[in-house]
């Protein structure tokens, strides 16, 4: 399965553009700036795939490790047990890249087929 990492950019259609992304990822971070503190970040952002044929949503947020690692979680909106993914999060990461492998993670684990557009 292919999902596209390119981003809807009409401000107007409430959709986030990719430098808004990349200005906005670092705010998943809020919460954990201190060198001691680790667990979830304060921040959430929400995403969806593009055509609304995946009826699910899904929660991005940042997590930072007891050692200091970071990884941005995507948790797919389901009910109380929703199933959630990490991936290890760099500051030169793309974080565009990382959010779209892991909605294709959840979604080709859950039944998901064939292209369902962009991650938005």
């Amino acid at each position: 399965m292919s999902i596209k990492s390119q981003w809807k950019t009409s401000s107007s259609s409430g959709k986030i553009t990719v430098s808004q992304l990349m200005n906005w990822a670092p705010r998943l971070r809020i919460g954990l700036e201190n060198k001691d503190s680790w667990g979830f970040g304060i921040q959430r952002l929400s995403v969806k795939e593009s055509t609304g044929m995946w009826p699910m949503t899904f929660s991005a947020m940042g997590y930072k490790d007891e050692e200091g690692h970071w990884f941005i979680g995507l948790r797919m909106n389901v009910d109380q047990v929703s199933p959630i993914k990490f991936k290890r999060w760099n500051d030169s990461d793309n974080v565009i890249n990382i959010l779209t492998n892991l909605m294709a993670e959840h979604m080709n684990e859950h039944g998901c087929e064939g292209d369902y557009g962009e991650v938005v």
